[in-house]
């Protein structure tokens, strides 16, 4: 089956992409294998919370939430819900403030979503490392003296 995919977009944590914002979107690319344990995901049904919220840390205090019909991602301050058209098998996103609560394609299967995620999570505890790293290197280089001459 072959999809057109143009219309596909993510949308992932911001600073992961060069963005100072929670959330941004960037074009579709099916770039990141599927992570070893993913590929049996196929519907909410499968979904093992345990093992999901032990692989996948959310940087912006995500969690799964699969009471809510398609919906089984969710920012927790309602920013961005995730959610699987079970005719397609399609990983959407939608705008909960955005009264049509149009559906944004975000991948082709729960198993490339979730490593994707999984992913950009990992990235993201990278980036921080780093940066804190770097901060507390820059706090303990020796102060300046203050001593008048």
């Amino acid at each position: 089956m072959s999809v057109d995919t143009s219309s596909f977009k993510w949308c992932g944590v911001g600073s992961v992409y060069g963005e100072f914002a929670t959330y941004t979107t960037v074009p579709y690319a099916h770039s990141i294998p599927i992570a070893p344990g993913f590929e049996k995901y196929k519907t909410l049904a499968d979904l093992d919370l345990d093992t999901l919220e032990n692989a996948i840390h959310s940087p912006t205090n995500c969690e799964f939430c699969v009471d809510q019909g398609e919906i089984f991602y969710c920012d927790s301050q309602d920013c961005v819900r995730w959610g699987l058209e079970e005719k397609t098998g399609f990983v959407y996103f939608i705008n909960p403030r955005d009264k049509s609560m149009k559906k944004t394609y975000a991948a082709m299967s729960l198993p490339e979503f979730l490593s994707r995620l999984q992913w950009e999570c990992n990235v993201f505890k990278v980036k921080m490392d780093e940066m804190l790293s770097k901060h507390k290197q820059r706090s303990q280089l020796p102060k300046k003296s203050s001593v008048k001459k």
